[in-house]
């Protein structure tokens, strides 16, 4: 939750403080703000002696089995995606003539709700649903999302209203596919 909310709410403010001070204004914060959590870390964590070490194994041994495996495929695939839109999604939306503030309010869209979904599907599979199943109709809404962020040609033209669509829908599924998976990981693991 907190990740999607960072990964979110990071466009919006670096496109603000961008537009306040220019370039190297974004860096130079988040730069200042890493520095202060790395003190803050020092003094407040124990040490990593005092920590005890509860279960042992390797990474190898987690993806010698299948369904681990294909769990991390999954994670990995959808990270892509998300990752793609950093790349993709800014050339794209140059075409609507957007201000920089609007095109961070739209690259969050999908992050926060992430984040704001994440807590939903998690109480869910806490509960007992079906996290495999919400894993499937998580990616296959993904899958809805970037075949209409394209658009894919028998889609038709590209429209913002479109756009942000398809990003919604990319958060929505992308926290139904993965928070089960996380869960689902820990539970095979053991």
């Amino acid at each position: 939750m907190v990740n999607g909310a960072g990964f979110g709410l990071g466009p919006f403010v670096g496109g603000a403080l961008y537009e306040v001070g220019g370039f190297v204004v974004p860096f130079a914060a988040v730069g200042a703000t890493m520095m202060l959590m790395s003190v803050m870390y020092i003094f407040i964590f124990p040490s990593i002696k005092s920590a005890r070490r509860a279960y042992s194994g390797s990474l190898l041994s987690l993806i010698r089995i299948p369904a681990i495996l294909i769990m991390s495929m999954t994670v990995f695939f959808a990270f892509f995606g998300l990752a793609f839109l950093d790349v993709g999604l800014g050339p794209h939306l140059k075409t609507f003539n957007l201000s920089v503030i609007v095109t961070g309010v739209i690259f969050m869209t999908a992050p926060i709700l992430y984040a704001l979904t994440a807590p939903i599907w998690g109480w869910l599979v806490d509960r007992g649903h079906a996290g495999r199943i919400m894993i499937v109709v998580g990616n296959l809404v993904c899958v809805t999302g970037m075949v209409l962020i394209g658009p894919v040609p028998i889609v038709g033209k590209s429209h913002l209203w479109l756009t942000i669509l398809a990003i919604v829908i990319l958060g929505i599924g992308f926290a139904c596919s993965q928070v089960p998976v996380f869960r689902d990981m820990l539970m095979t693991a053991r």
